[in-house]
């Protein structure tokens, strides 16, 4: 598309229509003394628009460009800590698979009836009678040192006794 040629040659002197300025030359109307003194009349042109779109659309495809990288950084890093996330959760359920096959293990152990049977089959078996054996207080004292732990405040032991352990399997076993 050609773009036609504009004219830059000063046109023509129109006379004005306007009353005289204060401050101008009789001689001219609409004339001030700054403009007669010089001899010439500025050239007036008409300047064409800048355009800022181009500029606009340049640094909106660059913030939107931005953006964009910013959110597959975002979204590969939300991926990671979910398969982070995905991992822990399986080792927390294994984990509890594996504490719930030892708890059970265990209460097999500590079970009255293995402990019997466990029991004859190193030849040991249930008392028939049962008699009461005195024991001296510095025997008493010795026995509870060792099983349980002194309160240096107090001067007392505190801790299970010996025989708390037994008296709960008895009373869970029926």
């Amino acid at each position: 598309m050609a773009v036609p040629l504009r004219s830059t040659a000063v046109p023509a002197a129109r006379p004005s229509r306007q009353p005289a300025r204060p401050g101008a030359r009789p001689g001219r109307p609409g004339t001030t003394s700054a403009t007669t003194r010089a001899g010439t009349r500025d050239h007036l042109r008409v300047v064409p628009v800048r355009r800022r779109t181009a500029g606009l659309v340049f640094l909106a495809a660059i913030v939107l460009a931005g953006l964009m990288l910013g959110a597959a950084v975002l979204n590969t890093t939300l991926a990671e800590r979910q398969l982070r996330v995905d991992e822990l959760e399986q080792d927390v359920a294994e984990s509890r698979a594996r504490f719930d096959v030892l708890r059970g293990q265990r209460a097999e152990l500590r079970s009255p009836g293995r402990l019997s049977r466990e029991a004859t089959a190193l030849g040991m078996f249930a008392a028939t009678a049962g008699t009461f054996v005195r024991v001296s207080p510095d025997v008493y004292a010795q026995a509870l040192a060792a099983s349980g732990s002194i309160d240096e405040a107090e001067r007392i032991v505190r801790g299970e006794q010996p025989l708390d352990q037994f008296r709960r399997v008895k009373v869970a076993g029926g």
